[in-house]
């Protein structure tokens, strides 16, 4: 039995960081995900990873688009997806991966989910739209309103107040909350938990563990194998990870300044102003 706890962090680490001798690629760092997920090639790949998120779509094949969307109005900005694909049916699929929380997150969402349907509509063109869902695996937890049940795939589409009508089906997200996914490897039944288990844990690995074995996983291990990266990808990977890492690092650290900012002026604001007062008891 392969020990794949020789290089895993306990559970509760998720936050170790990935290094240059780890086996396998951390497949939530979008470099890593695209040369995984999304390359030619990599079709059978990403079309089950899309069937262990929503089991009941059905997928004859799927395509490779570009990543990038332009933007149909008068700026130049254009919207960036991590791997874009679209289905036999037309259905568009856009599949992210996100490390970190940020502001705003559900509203990026729906731009990046809305560009799709818009720039479907040319001048004149009927309103008979393909459909268009984006995935989200993200390495933190989003904030849900009161009434959500804590799960770690959440399901939207555009439905009545109630939430019993569906207005359309033709724009859907999908936001896997891997932070609250925290079953070990012999624990995970299904396909589905066993592909997050690998999204989540697979760049800890020394080896492969038994439970994840039959074709499909296969050619998983075999894609995301740093030993079968060429220098120059291997390379690009480590950089990539670098920079995301200085990033957060950046973000980290001013975070700090500001709340030291921010204390070092609350403090002198209460020393000035129990001065003040001081004073002023002392002139009554």
């Amino acid at each position: 039995m392969v020990n794949y706890n020789k290089n895993m962090a306990p559970e509760s680490d998720f936050e170790r960081e990935p290094s240059r001798k780890d086996r396998y690629q951390h497949l939530l760092y979008d470099d890593a995900f695209k040369r995984v997920f999304g390359e030619e090639g990599k079709e059978d790949l990403m079309i089950g990873l899309i069937k262990a998120v929503l089991p009941d779509l059905d997928i004859v094949s799927l395509t490779y688009i570009s990543n990038t969307a332009p933007h149909q109005g008068t700026d130049t900005k254009k919207s960036v997806y991590d791997v874009r694909c679209k289905l036999a049916d037309g259905t568009y699929v856009i599949v992210e991966v996100q490390q970190k929380d940020q502001l705003n997150f559900m509203d990026r969402a729906l731009y990046y989910g809305s560009m799709p349907i818009s720039n479907q509509v040319g001048d004149g063109g009927e309103y008979a739209l393909d459909p268009v869902i984006v995935i989200a695996f993200l390495n933190f937890k989003l904030k849900h309103g009161p009434e959500w049940k804590p799960r770690i795939k959440s399901h939207y589409m555009l439905k009545d107040a109630e939430g019993r009508d569906t207005m359309t089906d033709k724009l859907q997200f999908v936001f896997i909350e891997l932070k609250r996914f925290t079953k070990k490897v012999e624990k995970c039944e299904t396909f589905e938990e066993k592909l997050y288990f690998c999204m989540r844990h697979m760049f800890k690995l020394a080896g492969r563990p038994e439970n994840l074995s039959g074709e499909y996983f296969d050619s998983l291990f075999r894609a995301a194998d740093t030993a079968n990266m060429t220098a120059k990808e291997h390379e690009a990977y480590i950089l990539a990870m670098a920079s995301e890492r200085d990033i957060r690092n950046q973000i980290r650290y001013g975070r700090i300044q500001g709340h030291r900012e921010g204390h070092k002026e609350g403090l002198e604001e209460g020393i000035e102003q129990g001065l003040k007062q001081g004073l002023e008891k002392g002139k009554a």
